[in-house]
C-alpha cells in the first residue's frame, strides 16, 4: 500500500507506482489522502518513526526494490513538511517540491558526489521584481552537505555557474519564489535539516 500524504518529493508517488506495478508486478494499493492529511496537519507534526534509515534500506532490499531507490539520499521522516518551514500550505509546498526537483536535477546532471542536497522554503517573504512589477515572494534556500562522521558535516563548494543556473531556473520556473540562497553552515553549528 502506498499512501500519498503530499509531503513527498516531486514524482515520488509516480516512482513508487512504477516500481511496484511495472517493475515488480505487485498488487499495489494507492491511496491519496492529501486533502485529509493536510487538513489535519497543524504546526509541523512528524509521523511516527518506526525504523531508522539503515533499517528502511534493509526492508527495501528484502522487498526487492531497485538499488537506486534503496540507496538514494536520505529523506526526513516528515517528508517535505520539515523543509516547508512554518505553517504548511499547498502553494508553498508545491513551490518547495518544484524548487527541490530543480536542485536535485541540476546537481545530478553536474555529476557531483554530494551526500545530501535539497531545497528549503521558509514561511516569510522577500521583495523582488517580476515582469517589471514588485513581487513579494518566498526565498528558497539550497542546502548541500557531505557527512564527515555522525556529528559532523561539511558544506561543499559548488561551482558558481551551477549555482547561477539553479537560481535562474528556480526564479523563472517556480511561481512564488523570488530569491535563492546557498546555506554555507556546517554541522555543527547547523544541523542537516532546518527544523
Amino acid at each position: 500500500m502506498h499512501v500519498n500524504h503530499d509531503l513527498m518529493r516531486k514524482g515520488e508517488s509516480e516512482q513508487v507506482i512504477d516500481v511496484f506495478e511495472n517493475q515488480m508486478d505487485a498488487n499495489l494499493v494507492y491511496v491519496d489522502v492529501t486533502d485529509r492529511f493536510l487538513g489535519k496537519l497543524v504546526d509541523i507534526a512528524e509521523p511516527v518513526k518506526l525504523l531508522y534509515k539503515d533499517e528502511v534500506r534493509v526492508v527495501g532490499r528484502e522487498l526487492g526494490l531497485p538499488e537506486n531507490m534503496v540507496e538514494r539520499q536520505p529523506f526526513p521522516g516528515p517528508g517535505l513538511g520539515v523543509r516547508c518551514l512554518g505553517a504548511i500550505t499547498r502553494d508553498r509546498l508545491e513551490a518547495l517540491r518544484e524548487a527541490d526537483a530543480i536542485v536535485c536535477e541540476e546537481i545530478d546532471q553536474a555529476g557531483l558526489t554530494i551526500w545530501q542536497y535539497f531545497a528549503v522554503v521558509p514561511d516569510f517573504r522577500a521583495t523582488g521584481v517580476r515582469e517589471g512589477k514588485r513581487a513579494y515572494d518566498w526565498p528558497c534556500i539550497i542546502r548541500c552537505i557531505n557527512i564527515v562522521d555522525v556529528m559532523t558535516a561539511d558544506v561543499p563548494e559548488l561551482d558558481w555557474t551551477l549555482l547561477k543556473r539553479i537560481t535562474a531556473r528556480i526564479t523563472a520556473e517556480v511561481p512564488g519564489i523570488c530569491r535563492v540562497c546557498y546555506d554555507l553552515t556546517p554541522k555543527p553549528v547547523g544541523t542537516v535539516e532546518w527544523e
